[in-house]
């Protein structure tokens, strides 16, 4: 029998370095899955001064304190801490990811799969499911996600959108902009309703290329998104059909 995925909370009224209070079973699933990362792009001596800096432009104050928190439990550099959270964004592999949304009688229903390869299984043995508490009450989220991934992949905003991104390559080279997993984060913290998400992920700048999947809450609110990091394109169903 599989046991219940484990679940975190996160309160995002608390000061950013203040959020992640890991268990020592949590902070040693955490500390493996950096060695992991860490391991197998081994790029932390060479663009580790890199790393920083393109974090320092471009990530929120509030992420850098979180990491900075993560990488002081840890015991290990914020390079390293940092690498782990936006690994999409540092190699920009192929990953083999499916989602679908169909409608039903209660509104959208989005699904997800991931099959990441990760040593040992880690990916599927640390999953969590991570509670964001909204600062005003009404904007709280649950990610899929592993302890002390400040990120989102895939996310549940109860009441307003789900979303998740697949991989996608193009010709278009990476921007200077938010890595794609903190983008998604900060879409599920502020967009109120389906609309604003789409509106949110097609016209901010990101870093990378991807796919991403949104379902509102009502029929039809179903939509994928083709971005490179400064264009998009938005794919909506036919009446009637699952997408």
């Amino acid at each position: 029998m599989i046991g219940a995925t484990p679940r975190l909370s996160v309160d995002l009224r608390a000061k950013p370095d203040e959020r992640w209070q890991l268990s020592e079973s949590e902070s040693g699933r955490a500390l493996n899955l950096v060695r992991c990362y860490v391991a197998d792009l081994g790029v932390i001596d060479s663009l580790g001064p890199m790393i920083k800096a393109y974090t320092l432009a471009h990530a929120d104050r509030g992420f850098r304190l979180e990491v900075g928190r993560i990488a002081a439990t840890l015991g290990v550099s914020f390079e390293e801490a940092l690498l782990a959270r936006i690994c999409y964004d540092a190699v920009k592999v192929s990953l083999g990811c499916t989602a679908f949304a169909v409608d039903t009688p209660a509104g959208p229903f989005h699904a997800r799969n991931l099959d990441w390869w990760t040593r040992e299984g880690m990916l599927v043995k640390f999953t969590s499911l991570i509670d964001f508490s909204g600062r005003d009450g009404s904007h709280s989220f649950t990610v899929v996600g592993w302890p002390d991934f400040i990120g989102a992949l895939s996310g549940v905003a109860p009441g307003r959108f789900a979303v998740n991104f697949n991989a996608v390559l193009s010709s278009e080279s990476p921007a200077m902009a938010k890595p794609i997993s903190l983008y998604l984060r900060t879409v599920l913290e502020q967009a109120d309703e389906f609309g604003q998400a789409v509106f949110m992920l097609s016209e901010g700048k990101v870093f990378s290329d991807c796919l991403l999947r949104v379902s509102g809450v009502k029929q039809g609110e179903k939509a994928v998104i083709e971005r490179t990091p400064t264009r998009y394109g938005v794919r909506r169903p036919e009446r009637g059909s699952s997408q």
